[in-house]
């Protein structure tokens, strides 16, 4: 017993040498998925105790809970974020020690487990913040302890063997696939008539139902909050295309799993090295003869049937899901792996002893020799070749870390700007948690702007967020002066300076006090060849500071003669936060010209705007510019370079409509509510004089066609070789079934028709029942009601966010988009507070009602510290975003004080 207990302690000193060291520097940064499990325990310590936390695609709580005791207790640093997963990949190996001998025998428990200690992907798996390493953990104690308690009784062991699995549900999105192994189990048992799951079949049972019972929480939960499952539905692409009888999709995926452990791994730099197999070549060979042995004794034998099914039914997830394969989503089968793999280790030591009289202990000491170069040849990847990989270092922010570092060895009195590709938040956050530096820095995107303070700065340009080659020039002429250069980041040093004086273009009335930006030029090339970017350079400077949570984003489009908008580009650039009075400020926006737009003057239009809110009005504009957006001098659009326009369909098609080739389509989107609108390119070649062919679009499924509602967007114009791109908008019928149909597109009339693809109809949750406990208002638009609301007390606290429940009642079809507005207006007609949004926040627009339905439509009323005390009417009405100037739609009843296009909902005071 000494040499299984000092070969055990050796491979825990392995595991723990393997997942302990250079934790703060390999992964080389934090990616940003870690970053939303630091954000979710600042939430927790904030008081919020989730049962499941809603954001971020979904996601369980056990790993969530685990980080926040670890900051707590060793605060708030890199290594306090990755203990958490470290402990749970060094508590796997030890718990596969034990569990695989209670199921296999303890030569197979020791090697599966050294295999699993040295694994690159669970090595990988157990150093990064995310809760999946956990998930095998959980699932090895929970099947060690149900064996324990089948072979031997003891009711504590089937506890703790429940409240494992139950725990492991709380863990990973892929976990009850760990319970469905126990169920297949089960019924395998009962089918091949095996005595003793037989005589035991209540206990295994006991203890699905009992996890289930345990969780049910969490899934109530997930069951009435649609977000929380979003990342599972946005992943179900192949399970869609298996119900609906394309088998195709999963057998691929199958295919790659089955794969992936000896030829082809995850393709990912984020959880492996792209393409590396889990197993090397030894250890992989006895993996496939393990896994073959594994299912040849799986009728006989029982351990090796629940083995069986621990691994394959813990595949699922990749096989299932799009990317495979995905180690990650996989990494509840990596224990059973190891297993299987130690089980062929074994299988082929008896066969060269067998066959090739090859001493027993000499063939055990070349296998285990070979698991130990291999086991070095791990380290050496993943510790020196995998976090050096430019891909990998893009992805945890190397770059990031470095300036880090940085910092927090120097003397640095200025102001600090970082720019960074998500500004606003993963970025920021990522270098806060990173723990190296105390201070606080600034952020901007230095690909899209250049932020000039009036105090002197370091800004620092990290290697993979380096300035625009257009706001190099600007950083040049500036005054910027370089005083570092590495690989990882420059250092630009910023003197300092006042921009009073400069002249203003506009002034942009901004929501809060102040009139917060000054917009000074706006320049561009005044000729463009079409399918070329359009390079457009804003300078503006802040005058007034924004209340934090704000998101202001510029946007230009580029529109023709007739008012098509061809492209239109926007940036979040440099975040509301981190704005200071005087901070001056160049702006890119990239416009991409279509190839085939036609040549001729186009017109381009800069705006400011909130993120999912109306544009601002732009004040004292001069002569020439309109309210809602700044519109500079024409562009002339040039026909693109070369004789022939790019044909770059989705869909390669050639299918002849009279003398008209139909060379290719394009649909985009392919997923859509029943009732919205998706855009059809079609490419053609035209056919001579010949009149361009009259088309209808179809949705066909089983049998079944629905002629849908379409209009010309834009009629392309043809090139002297005859090749031109039309545009229309399909519109997919509010009353469509949900599920795969066919887009097809015929003649109007007889004649050719060819199919565009598959497209995805959803059909939202509809409420045909009128609710209850509202305060009816009948506000009536015509083709829609306001039927009533709730609202929160009418004395509202500064400070505060109060929700605002509207209930619609769809009268009758509505086919362009709408955005409500609720205004919190003062006496004297101005808004104070605002906050305009689609329907439901974006997930009803109004072309998805159906006459007769309710639709629920809340909207949340920020109220600022500053906001004047005293009485407010809160008012709803409806406009056209989409139009300039933004008309609101009348009433078809003069609402509360005769107003035509808005309703007074009732008066609050504030305090």
């Amino acid at each position: 017993m000494r040499w299984d207990f000092l070969a055990k302690a050796t491979i825990l000193g392995v595991a723990a040498a393997m997942r302990l060291a250079a934790l703060d520097r390999v992964p080389p940064g934090l990616q940003h998925d870690e970053v939303f499990s630091v954000v979710f325990a600042a939430e927790v310590r904030a008081g919020h105790w989730p049962v499941f936390f809603d954001h971020n695609g979904g996601n369980e709580p056990l790993f969530l809970y685990l980080v926040t005791g670890a900051l707590r207790a060793f605060g708030e640093n890199l290594l306090a974020f990755r203990w958490p997963a470290a402990a749970g990949g060094l508590l796997g190996v030890a718990a596969l020690s034990w569990a695989g001998g209670v199921l296999l025998g303890r030569s197979e428990a020791i090697a599966a487990a050294f295999l699993l200690a040295t694994s690159f992907w669970h090595v990988l798996d157990s150093r990064f913040g995310l809760r999946a390493i956990w998930l095998p953990t959980l699932l090895t104690l929970a099947y060690g302890f149900f064996w324990r308690w089948q072979e031997r009784g003891h009711v504590s062991r089937g506890v703790l063997g429940v409240l494992f699995l139950a725990a492991s549900l709380y863990t990973y999105s892929a976990a009850p696939l760990g319970v469905l192994a126990l169920g297949a189990f089960l019924a395998l048992g009962l089918c091949m008539q095996e005595p003793v799951v037989r005589r035991n079949w209540w206990k295994w049972s006991a203890a699905i139902v009992g996890a289930a019972v345990l969780a049910a929480p969490m899934y109530l939960h997930m069951a009435q909050v649609p977000q929380a499952t979003e990342r599972i539905r946005a992943l179900s692409y192949e399970l869609t295309a298996l119900r609906h009888g394309n088998p195709f999709p999963v057998l691929r995926n199958a295919l790659k799993v089955v794969t992936m452990f000896g030829l082809l791994g995850d393709p990912e730099w984020r959880y492996n090295i792209a393409g590396r197999p889990v197993f090397l070549p030894l250890s992989a060979i006895c993996f496939y003869v393990g896994a073959a042995a594994c299912l040849l004794r799986a009728k006989r034998s029982r351990p090796h049937m629940l083995l069986g099914c621990w691994l394959l039914t813990n595949l699922l997830a990749s096989v299932v899901t799009g990317s495979a394969p995905s180690s990650l989503r996989a990494v509840g089968a990596a224990p059973a792996a190891c297993l299987c793999a130690a089980m062929g280790a074994k299988a082929i030591c008896k066969a060269l002893e067998r066959r090739l009289r090859v001493p027993q202990l000499v063939a055990f000491g070349l296998l285990a020799g070979g698991f130990v170069i291999e086991a070095g040849i791990s380290a050496y990847q993943y510790f020196a070749l995998w976090p050096t990989n430019p891909h990998v270092r893009e992805i945890y922010r190397a770059d990031l870390a470095a300036v880090a570092r940085y910092l927090a060895h120097s003397q640095v009195g200025d102001q600090v700007l970082v720019s960074a590709q998500f500004a606003a938040d993963l970025d920021r956050q990522s270098f806060e948690y990173l723990g190296f530096w105390r201070g606080q820095a600034r952020w901007f995107d230095g690909q899209l702007s250049l932020v000039l303070p009036a105090e002197p700065a370091l800004v620092f340009l990290p290697s993979f967020r380096p300035l625009a080659r257009e706001l190099e020039q600007m950083a040049l002429s500036s005054g910027l002066v370089a005083v570092a250069d590495q690989a990882s980041y420059k250092v630009l040093r910023w003197p300092g300076r006042s921009w009073t004086g400069s002249e203003v273009l506009a002034t942009i009335d901004t929501p809060w006090p102040g009139q917060g930006i000054q917009l000074l030029s706006v320049a561009y090339p005044r000729e463009v060849p079409a399918g070329e970017q359009l390079c457009i350079l804003l300078r503006w400077r802040v005058t007034a500071p924004a209340p934090g949570g704000r998101y202001v984003a510029f946007f230009a489009n580029l529109r023709d003669e007739r008012g098509f908008i061809w492209s239109q580009a926007d940036s979040l650039a440099y975040p509301t936060a981190d704005w200071r009075v005087g901070d001056h400020s160049y702006q890119v926006l990239r416009v991409q010209v279509p190839a085939d737009m036609p040549p001729g003057k186009a017109s381009i239009c800069v705006g400011v705007q909130e993120l999912g809110g109306s544009p601002m009005n732009l004040a004292r504009l001069p002569d020439g510019l309109s309210f809602w957006c700044a519109e500079g001098p024409a562009v002339q659009v040039h026909k693109a370079a070369g004789e022939e326009l790019p044909i770059d369909p989705e869909q390669p098609l050639a299918v002849r409509f009279g003398s008209w080739e139909l060379l290719g389509a394009s649909v985009s989107p392919r997923v859509a509510q029943a009732g919205e609108t998706i855009e059809v390119s079609l490419w053609w070649r035209c056919g001579g004089a010949s009149e361009r062919p009259s088309l209808r679009y179809v949705l066909q499924r089983d049998g079944v066609r629905i002629e849908v509602a379409s209009k010309v967007a834009f009629a392309g114009l043809a090139n002297p070789q005859g090749l031109l791109r039309d545009r229309a908008a399909v519109r997919f019928p509010v009353d469509a079934a949900a599920g795969l149909w066919e887009l097809r597109v015929k003649s109007a009339g007889p004649g050719a028709e060819a199919s565009l693809g598959q497209v995805f109809v959803s059909q939202p949750e509809r409420e045909f029942a009128a609710p209850h406990g509202v305060r009816p208002v009948r506000a009536n638009w015509g083709w829609v009601e306001l039927y009533g609301f709730r609202l929160e007390p009418t004395r509202w606290r500064r400070g505060e966010s109060v929700s605002v429940n509207l209930f619609w009642r769809s009268l009758a079809q509505w086919d362009e988009p709408i955005t409500v507005f609720v205004h919190l207006v003062k006496g004297d007609g101005t808004v104070a507070v605002a906050a305009d949004s689609l329907p439901a926040g974006g997930r009803r627009p109004a072309c998805t009602w159906m006459p007769g339905e309710f639709i629920a439509d809340e909207h949340r009323i920020e109220l600022s510290t500053g906001l004047a005390p005293g009485q407010y009417e809160l008012k709803v009405g409806l406009y056209r975003a989409d139009i300039p100037g933004y008309p609101r739609l009348r009433l078809a009843r003069a609402g509360a004080g005769g107003a035509e296009d808005a309703v007074t909902l009732q008066e609050v005071t504030i305090e």
